[in-house]
């Protein structure tokens, strides 16, 4: 295309006249620009612009850059989940579906101004990382894969291969031994009368890396946060290690109606309403049919469920837990065993018994002794169960903040747009004063809350 370029207003550059023939525009007098249209549509509502791009000075003077396969990889790949995976949300004009010669496209290069980094369709860039969150789990915490290395919790509530395999004779599944019943109410302590409107849910945000990464050793410091390109270091391709376990926290003293319910009582195909919600204090019984487990995989079966009463810890179950919903507390009231022998050995004898005090205390000391050989700490000192007593108990009361996704405003906002505070959280800069606070997630125990966020201003 050929155009004619104003003078900038405001540090901006307007076309004033464009064309596809040079003859067109070569009467108005004014220097003719050769160069070329990127138009990728209406993406957002308040677009009112496409881009020219053209030579400032002689073509031959254009600096070369250089990439490799990976970036060309990374930008194919991109791409094909934006036009097959995402297609409903994605609504930018393409030239091709694979980088190709010709195409228009921005690029972030690495420190020496001459290597690409990266490849991207727009300036406001969706990026590959090299590696998927998963690829920064260690190897003792994946899913069993193989049938003779199952871990405890496989061998107790049941296992299926994850990935497929040709062999037929493959031991593909293992049964779990453990069956639950159906709960019974035995208390009823009521429902709510009214249908709550529940507040709108959030939706994962994985490029908001420091919630889910850490160092090595410490915390980034604001200025390593704040760095331009800091997501080398600070993102899934870095020497990371993943923050911890997503978790529904119990909002406890902190539950509030103005943070659980939509605000101004709003119903639409945004969020959900619930019906016959039970009130807090119903109880209900179960039971559990364990058959053929070992000492210690009962233990830690009785370990799991004398989290209540031993730590004061709350399970959570059903819906709306992000909101505090389903904060369930477990105790055990007995424990029966089944001796076979004794029962096939008389005509008058069951063979049930109620397990004694000294039978479940030696279960529980199996599984905390294995515990401990494993890992070298006692059971209470290893950093992943300190951390889930942390996540399943009260907060603390030195933490009175009430939880609920962060926003940038004291007042809910009834259309749930709680990605403005992670937008002006990852605000981006070449001036660091002006970047984003790119805040971490504290780690469980240690909350300090999240501060409310000044809403960023399109331009």
């Amino acid at each position: 295309a050929y155009a004619i370029v104003g003078k900038p207003k405001n540090k901006k550059t307007k076309v004033e006249l464009i064309s596809r023939n040079h003859q067109a525009l070569a009467s108005d007098g004014r220097q003719v620009r050769h160069g070329w249209v990127k138009v990728t549509g209406r993406t957002i509502d308040t677009k009112r612009n496409e881009s020219f791009f053209y030579y400032k000075q002689d073509p031959a003077k254009a600096q070369k850059l250089y990439f490799d396969a990976d970036q060309e990889a990374d930008f194919n790949a991109v791409l094909y989940a934006q036009l097959h995976e995402r297609k409903e949300d994605f609504h930018t004009h393409v030239q091709s579906e694979r980088l190709a010669p010709g195409n228009l496209v921005y690029v972030e290069l690495e420190p020496d101004g001459k290597t690409v980094r990266n490849i991207a369709l727009t300036k406001v860039a969706r990026l590959r990382y090299r590696r998927a969150i998963g690829d920064l789990l260690p190897d003792h915490l994946k899913p069993s894969d193989q049938y003779e290395k199952l871990d405890i919790a496989s061998r107790v509530f049941g296992w299926v291969k994850a990935t497929p395999t040709e062999d037929r004779k493959a031991r593909v599944a293992y049964a779990g031994r453990v069956r639950f019943s159906h709960a019974v109410l035995v208390e009823d302590k009521g429902v709510y009368a009214d249908e709550m409107p529940l507040a709108i849910l959030g939706a994962p945000k994985p490029t908001t890396t420091l919630f889910y990464l850490r160092k090595k050793e410490g915390e980034w410091s604001e200025g390593e946060r704040k760095l331009p390109g800091a997501a080398t270091t600070i993102g899934y391709d870095g020497p990371n290690f993943l923050r911890g376990r997503k978790f529904y926290r119990h909002h406890g003293e902190a539950l509030n109606r103005l943070d659980y319910e939509r605000a101004e009582r709003r119903r639409d195909h945004q969020n959900r309403s619930v019906r016959g919600v039970r009130a807090p204090g119903n109880v209900f019984e179960f039971t559990i049919d364990f058959h053929n487990l070992a000492p210690v995989e009962l233990g830690a079966l009785l370990w799991t469920l004398n989290l209540s009463s031993d730590e004061e810890c709350l399970f959570r179950l059903g819906y709306a837990k992000p909101l505090g919903f389903g904060s369930v507390k477990l105790f055990v009231e007995q424990v029966e065993f089944l001796d076979l022998s004794s029962r096939y050995n008389s005509l008058s004898v069951s063979g049930w018994h109620g397990a004694t005090l000294t039978e479940r205390s030696n279960c529980l000391a199996r599984f905390e002794t294995a515990m401990q050989r494993c890992y070298g700490k006692p059971l209470r000192e290893q950093p992943n169960i300190t951390d889930l007593i942390a996540l399943l108990t009260e907060p603390k009361r030195s933490q009175p903040h009430h939880i609920h996704y962060p926003r940038i405003d004291l007042r809910p906002d009834p259309d749930g747009k709680n990605f403005e505070w992670f937008v002006a959280n990852k605000a981006k800069s070449t001036k660091p004063e002006k970047a984003g606070a790119n805040l971490p997630l504290d780690l469980p125990g240690m909350e300090q809350g999240l501060p409310l966020l000044q809403k960023v201003e399109k331009k």
